[in-house]
């Protein structure tokens, strides 16, 4: 049944559901893990996320080098007002190769471009998250100021979508 067409109540009536009135965020995934000669194991997640702001998503084609530095949160982050972000996703955009065969050189090379994030509070580190190439994160952090990302080896595209809270 269409969302959007009218329901039957108790009372006989049909009423039409109201629409919603806020921005969400949708994210629908399935993991596969299979050992050879066994069947593969399923794990599928849905979540819907209600914002509170109706505001643009920041999102951004981004390169970064071996050093620290702070992710952009563009808008969402003004320098002189308070933070508006919800949740990152971040996608490491290595290992997409211009010709269909890559060397293997050229594959030792991709595979190298891991990407790390830091939480850095008051100048001390206190944890890591990787990316792969290719690979996608997100999360929610609780002070996206503190966050900071390098390339483990020379440098990576990557993708940033911020989304509002």
């Amino acid at each position: 049944m269409d969302p959007q067409e009218a329901k039957p109540t108790l009372s006989g009536t049909a009423e039409k559901p109201e629409p919603s009135t806020k921005s969400t965020v949708n994210i629908l995934s399935t993991v596969y893990h299979r050992n050879p000669g066994e069947n593969p194991i399923t794990l599928e997640t849905n979540m819907r996320h209600e914002l509170v702001s109706d505001e643009q998503p920041y999102q951004r084609r981004c390169r970064v080098g071996e050093e620290w530095e702070p992710l952009d949160f563009g808008w969402l982050a003004p320098k002189d007002g308070p933070l508006d972000v919800g949740s990152i996703h971040i996608v490491n955009e290595e290992g997409k190769f211009l010709q269909k065969q890559p060397t293997p050189e050229q594959r030792a090379k991709t595979e190298a471009k891991i990407l790390e994030i830091r939480v850095t509070p008051d100048n001390c580190c206190w944890g890591y998250f990787l990316i792969a190439p290719g690979q996608p994160f997100y999360n929610y952090p609780t002070q996206p100021k503190d966050l900071q990302i390098r390339c483990q080896k020379g440098i990576a595209r990557f993708t940033i979508t911020v989304f509002p809270k």
